[in-house]
C-alpha cells in the first residue's frame, strides 16, 4: 500500500473537516501542522477525489518494560456520498496486511462506534477512569505555562513523573519522553487547555489537564490514590487488535507461583484478516516469556491434553487482561498483561 506524501497529506484536511465537523479550527491547525509530520495516511479515491482515509499515528508504547512501536489509528472516515461501498473495509485490510509484514505487535483506536471495528476483530482493552481530586485534601494547583514552560518544572521532569506514575500502576502505556510532552502541550493549547501541577507540600503528587474551547472537560488526570477519588465509573475507551501474534506473544509468561517452569498447549487461532496468525500452534510458555511454533499439519499432536481455540479478538481481550476466559483451569497458569492505560486522543 502506498502512503501519501507530505504534500498529499495536507490535501486531506478538507476531507477531515467534512468528516469531523465537531473539531475546532485550532485543533485542526495543530493536527495538520504537527501530527502529520510523522504519521502515515492511507486513502481511497474515486477518480481524483479522496473519499475515505485513515491515519496511522506512531507511538512508543511501553509493554512489560519493553518499548514497542505501535500505530494509533485515527481520522477513520468516508464522505457521506461514498459510505457503504467497501472503502473502509479495503483500507483496514490493507493496513493490517502492512502492519503484519512490518511485525507490529498490535494497533489501537478510540472508536466513535465500536460496531464498526468488531468485524475487523478489534475489542476493548482499556476503560477510561473518571477521577477527581478528593474533597478536603491539601493540594496546591500550580499552573504550567503551555507556551513558555517553566524553569522550575522542565518538560523532561513532567515526562519522568508521568512515566514513574504509569509504571507503578500499569504494564501497557504510551511512553512519555520530551517529544511526547512537547506535542501534548501543543495539543492542549489547540483547545485553549491548561495543565496544573498538583502539589502536597513540596511534593508533586499529580497532574491535571483541562481543555475545550466551548465546553471545558478533563483531558488527562494522573494522581496518587491518596488524593483522588472516582467521580463516575470507568467507561470503555480504547479498542485494540493483535496484529503479529508470534511477536506479541513473547511478553506473555507463566504466573509466578503456578508451580510450573514450562508448559506447552495447542493454540488454535481463527484470524480471517491476518492469515499468518491463522491455524494451529504449539504455545511454549516459561516464567520469562513464550513462543509460538506453527503446526503445519493441524491433526498433529500439539499436546492434546491442553488445547484452546480462540478468535484473534478473544485472544486480544484475554492477553491484554481485559477479559479472562472461563473454563479450562490451566488458563489460570498464564499471566496476561496487567493494566492498560492509553488516554491519547490523536
Amino acid at each position: 500500500m502506498a502512503y501519501l506524501t507530505q504534500e498529499e497529506k495536507l490535501a486531506t484536511r478538507k476531507l477531515w473537516e467534512e468528516i469531523f465537523p465537531e473539531d475546532s479550527e485550532g485543533f485542526n491547525d495543530f493536527y495538520y501542522t504537527e501530527k502529520i509530520k510523522s504519521n502515515r495516511i492511507m486513502v481511497r479515491r474515486e477518480g481524483n477525489q479522496m473519499v475515505a482515509m485513515l491515519h496511522l499515528n506512531p507511538y512508543r508504547v511501553m509493554v512489560k518494560n519493553q518499548i514497542w512501536r505501535c500505530d494509533y489509528i485515527v481520522g477513520v472516515g468516508t464522505v457521506v456520498s461514498q459510505r457503504h461501498k467497501g472503502h473502509m473495509r479495503a483500507l483496514l485490510k490493507d493496513m493490517l496486511a502492512d502492519m503484519y509484514q512490518e511485525g507490529r505487535q498490535f494497533c489501537f483506536l478510540m472508536p466513535a462506534d465500536p460496531a464498526i471495528y468488531r468485524p475487523f476483530d478489534f475489542t476493548y482493552i482499556f476503560d477510561k477512569p473518571h477521577l477527581k481530586l478528593k474533597a478536603g485534601t491539601d493540594i496546591e494547583k500550580v499552573p504550567y505555562d503551555l507556551v513558555k514552560g517553566s524553569e522550575h518544572h522542565p518538560v523532561q521532569e513532567i515526562a519522568d513523573w508521568m512515566n514513574m506514575w504509569l509504571h507503578d500502576h500499569y504494564e501497557v502505556y504510551a511512553f512519555r519522553d520530551h517529544e511526547y510532552i512537547e506535542m501534548f502541550l501543543k495539543e492542549l493549547g489547540s483547545e485553549q487547555g491548561e495543565l496544573n501541577l498538583l502539589y502536597n507540600a513540596d511534593r508533586l503528587v499529580g497532574i491535571e489537564c483541562l481543555w475545550g474551547v466551548n465546553e471545558r472537560e478533563q483531558r488527562a488526570f494522573l494522581c496518587e490514590k491518596a488524593y483522588c477519588e472516582e467521580e463516575s465509573p470507568a467507561t470503555p475507551a480504547i479498542m485494540a487488535r493483535i496484529v503479529n501474534l508470534p511477536n506479541f506473544i513473547k511478553v506473555i509468561r507463566l504466573k509466578k507461583g503456578c508451580g510450573k517452569m514450562e508448559f506447552t498447549v495447542r493454540l488454535v487461532v481463527e484470524d480471517r484478516l491476518c492469515e499468518g496468525n491463522q491455524g494451529y500452534w504449539r504455545w511454549h510458555l516459561t516464567p520469562t516469556g513464550s513462543t509460538l511454533e506453527k503446526i503445519e499439519d493441524g491433526t498433529a499432536d500439539g499436546n492434546q491434553e491442553y488445547e484452546i481455540r480462540m478468535t484473534i479478538q478473544e485472544l486480544t481481550s484475554w492477553l491484554f487482561g481485559y477479559h479472562i476466559p472461563e473454563g479450562a483451569e490451566w488458563t489460570e497458569w498464564i499471566q496476561p498483561l496487567r493494566g492498560v492505560f492509553l488516554d491519547e486522543i490523536v
